[in-house]
């Protein structure tokens, strides 16, 4: 379970250091609006699966102690 955590862990903050690259696009008022669209697309995509990540891991370890 630390092993998962430590996962889950990281992969959060890979995904934070990228949605902050992501943000930069979409606060890019010179760039074509397709783009800021589809910065925009990724990030909502980027949170759903941070999140998802997440809820997976506490629904596990959930399971995991109540078993003891």
């Amino acid at each position: 379970m630390v092993a998962g955590q430590r996962a889950v862990r990281e992969y959060v903050a890979a995904g934070e250091t990228y949605l902050a690259c992501l943000s930069a696009v979409i606060d890019d008022a010179a760039r074509p609006t397709e783009h800021r669209n589809a910065a925009i697309a990724e990030h909502n995509r980027t949170v759903s699966g941070m999140e998802a990540a997440a809820n997976d891991f506490n629904e596990a370890l959930r399971a995991f102690k109540a078993r003891e």
